[in-house]
């Protein structure tokens, strides 16, 4: 259940496979993008952005939060950095969990019932 930002090189995977897949509703089915468009602008916007700040806080060793292109920029540099920690947080969190990425919990949720 692939998530893919909404960027060009998102699409550009997205599209890939729906030109590999003999079912053209796959993507529709199985393929999401966030809705903010990258992932970093989703966990920003979203009821995340405090633990966000403290992920990037304890990987930079630094007060990260000094204006939201400080903090953005450093995320789309890292993103693998961040996202294992985020991902353990969330592993421990369920209220966390709950409020990651639309498109995370969509994806989470449709694996649940696959068979």
């Amino acid at each position: 259940m692939p998530v893919f930002d909404g960027d060009h090189q998102g699409l550009k995977y997205k599209k890939a496979i729906e030109l590999r897949s003999s079912k053209p509703e796959y993507n529709e089915e199985r393929c999401l993008t966030h809705q903010q468009g990258v992932l970093e602008s989703e966990l920003l916007a979203g009821d995340l952005k405090d633990d966000i700040v403290k992920v990037v806080e304890k990987l930079e060793g630094t007060r990260a939060y000094e204006g939201g292109e400080h903090i953005l920029k450093w995320l789309r540099k890292y993103k693998t950095r961040y996202a294992v920690e985020l991902a353990a947080r969330m592993r421990d969190s369920k209220s966390m969990a709950e409020h990651g990425p639309r498109a995370f919990r969509i994806a989470i949720e449709k694996l649940q019932t696959l068979e």
